[in-house]
Formats: C-alpha cells, sequence, structure tokens
C-alpha cells in the first residue's frame, strides 16, 4: 500500500490507530512524510505503533503518543488540544475508532461502549456536513433569487 499523495510536513491524527486498520494508516502517512498522531485506549500498543512510525518516517519524526478514549469526551479535548499545542496545526483527521460488541443490546454497557463510538460520530459529522452543504448551495444560488434551506 502506498499514499499517492505528498504529506510532508502535514499533520495527521488517527483515532484508533493503536491497532489494526488504524496502525497501519499511521504508519503509511508515516512513510509519506506527515507528522502522525498515535492514539488510542492502551498505552503500550500506541508506544509500538509510534516507534514503527519513526522505522519509516523519511525525516526520522517521532510519532505524538497520546492515550485517549474517543467515546470520552474529556478524552477527545485533550487529544485535539494535545495535538495542536504539539504541531501548532491540525491538517487531516482520520475517524477510524471503532469497537467489537462487548455488551448486550439491551445493557447500559451496549450504549456507552458500541453506538456512542460506531452510531455518534457519524451521525454527528453527517449532520454537520448537510448544514455546511445547504449553506454553501444558499451562498452559490442566493444571487439567482433560487433559495435554499434544511429542516433539522
Amino acid at each position: 500500500m502506498s499514499l499517492q499523495y505528498n504529506f510532508s510536513g502535514k499533520v495527521v491524527l488517527i483515532t484508533g490507530s493503536s491497532s489494526g486498520i488504524g496502525a497501519v494508516t499511521a504508519v503509511q502517512f508515516s512513510r509519506a512524510g506527515a507528522h502522525v498522531v498515535v492514539t488510542g485506549r492502551r498505552a503500550d500498543r500506541v508506544s509500538e505503533v509510534a516507534k514503527e512510525c519513526l522505522k519509516v518516517s523519511p525525516k526520522q519524526w517521532t510519532a505524538l503518543e497520546v492515550v485517549a478514549d474517543v467515546t470520552k469526551p474529556e478524552d477527545l479535548r485533550r487529544l485535539v488540544d494535545t495535538t495542536i499545542a504539539y504541531f501548532g496545526k491540525l491538517n487531516v483527521l482520520v475517524n477510524n475508532a471503532g469497537a467489537g460488541i462487548v455488551a448486550k443490546i439491551g445493557e447500559k454497557d451496549f450504549y456507552e461502549n458500541y453506538l456512542k463510538l460506531t452510531w455518534w460520530s457519524p451521525y454527528c459529522m453527517s449532520k454537520a456536513a448537510m448544514d455546511m452543504f445547504t449553506k454553501s448551495i444558499a451562498a452559490e444560488l442566493g444571487p439567482k433569487r433560487i433559495r435554499v434551506n434544511g429542516i433539522k
């Protein structure tokens, strides 16, 4: 797998990058010259992936390691704040975090641990995207006296 774009100097944060597809994604962005933020719930796995990123980085850039659980709002805020404090910017966000079902559907833990991660984030992003798309189309077509509205 190779990336066809130049990510040299770009800051890339990949949620759930301490294992699986997220880990491979982090390593590939490092190989493409990006500054990478490796994050996950287990410090040992985050550290392992960060070491792999360093090995393949053309400029030997060290990945920023942030242990965080993206289902917790305070961890999300700390993750973004730490990234921006360290690099001064964030260019690319890869929302990769996922989890298997670890509770029965009727249990509170099912909602807390699974639905918040796999359903709520994409829902909020899609809703925000539709709001911005509506505003963009309204701005473009307004001068032509065409109204564009959205219903929430």
